[in-house]
This record gives C-alpha cells, structure tokens and sequence, in this order.
C-alpha cells in the first residue's frame, strides 16, 4: 500500500492508521521500502499499537522490509520498533512473518518475540524474518534461537 513512500521525520504513523479494521488479515509489502527518515534517537515512527486490535492478521510478509542493495533502496525500514508491535496475545493468527524486516540494518530496539508462538510455521513462511538486522541494535537478540535469526549481522 505505502510502497516506496516517504514518511518524513518526526511523522509518527497514526496509531488509528488501521486499528479498527478488525478483519484486516493481510499486510504484506505494507510499507516495503518505504522510507522511514527519522534517526534512532527520535521518536518511534510506528506505533507499538498500531495493530493491536488486528487481530486477525495473517500475513504481515515484507511489511517493513527494505530492498538488498543501494539501487533497490536499502536501509529504509523503521528506525525504532518494540517487540511489541506483534505479540502473542493478540497476533495468534499469523501464517507468514517472511521478511518482515528484511535488510532493516539500522533499526534498533527490540523485535517481536515470534519464536514464542509461531514455531509450527513452515520454514517457508518464516524466513529471513530479520535478516541483515544488527543483533548488537536489537536488545532481545540473544534469545532470538539460531532458525530465526536467519541472516542476522554481527
């Protein structure tokens, strides 16, 4: 929906943005590429709410992913993210997470907690979920389990 957008600074994503789309099952490739401009040390620019009361959704593939190489536009994904942006108490549908935050090489914080819920997922629906993401910038790196962190840098 928001391929390749620019979503300037300090411009937060609206937590009601989709929150009452209570049967939304599908936002792959959501914001893939989109361009997040704000830095580490600013605001978070997507809510940790913003699909909390979607919790319906399925396939969340590629939704905050970046492309590999400078020409396919890389390191575009937000900046800032919390674990609990998806989480088990309320995303207990999802079939596929693929990608999720493909080549997200400067996000810090932490990263949803998938490998609590989701392990009965086929390896094809959840790979590379946080592939070429720093594990020195996720603070909850050193319990993602080695199937998950498919990828990972450092």
């Amino acid at each position: 929906m928001f391929y390749f957008c620019v979503i300037p600074a300090n411009v937060i994503v609206p937590v009601e943005f989709v929150i009452d789309c209570i049967n939304l099952q599908d936002i792959s490739c959501l914001f893939l590429s989109a361009q997040f401009e704000s830095t580490a040390s600013q605001a978070q620019q997507v809510d940790d709410n913003i699909f909390a009361k979607n919790v319906n959704l399925r396939d969340i593939s590629y939704a905050f992913a970046s492309g590999q190489t400078v020409g396919d536009w890389s390191d575009r994904s937000p900046k800032k993210i919390n674990s609990t942006l998806f989480n088990v108490d309320k995303h207990k549908r999802l079939t596929n997470v693929t990608g999720l935050f493909y080549n997200a090489v400067s996000t810090v914080g932490s990263v949803p907690e998938f490998w609590n819920w989701l392990n009965t997922l086929s390896a094809s629906n959840r790979t590379n979920v946080f592939y070429k993401m720093k594990k020195s910038n996720i603070s909850n790196s050193a319990s993602i389990p080695t199937d998950w962190a498919n990828g990972m840098t450092d």
